[in-house]
């Protein structure tokens, strides 16, 4: 495909450009945020560290029930109530003319490979999509 071809396919195909950029910098974000791990020790003596045994865990995200009451149109804030946690992964990007987009996913329990994302479009609900089924 010659250079002009190519720049003028991209030039009609702006949502769709939009949306590959969008799937790819989140499978990178996912993929990185899944790699990452913390560990947390605390020591009697040390009075400064942590106690992580105070903190209630949330019990786990049921992603097949969490992506059917997502819907297009909700708000970010809302979606997150519904999930009862922040999204492990973010991805944020702005194209002039074409607005906000900010892609986020929720993951299941660990070595649950079930995750659902959601894309907002200037805050808004636009898709939805889930992954381990």
């Amino acid at each position: 495909m010659s250079e002009v071809t190519s720049k003028n396919w991209f030039a009609r195909h702006k949502i769709l450009t939009v949306v590959l950029v969008l799937i790819i910098l989140g499978v990178i974000g996912s993929a990185s945020g899944a790699s990452k791990s913390s560990s947390t020790t605390s020591s009697s003596t040390d009075s400064s560290a942590p106690i992580a045994a105070t903190a209630t865990p949330k019990p786990k995200l049921d992603i097949a029930g969490f992506y059917a009451k997502v819907q297009n149109g909700m708000t970010k804030d809302q979606v997150v109530a519904l999930a009862d946690k922040d999204p492990g992964s973010c991805t944020e990007s702005e194209m002039q003319g074409l607005g906000k987009y900010e892609y986020c996913s929720w993951y299941g329990s660990f070595g649950d490979n079930a995750f659902a994302s959601v894309t907002f479009k200037d805050g808004l609900v636009q898709s939805k999509s889930k992954t381990g089924f």
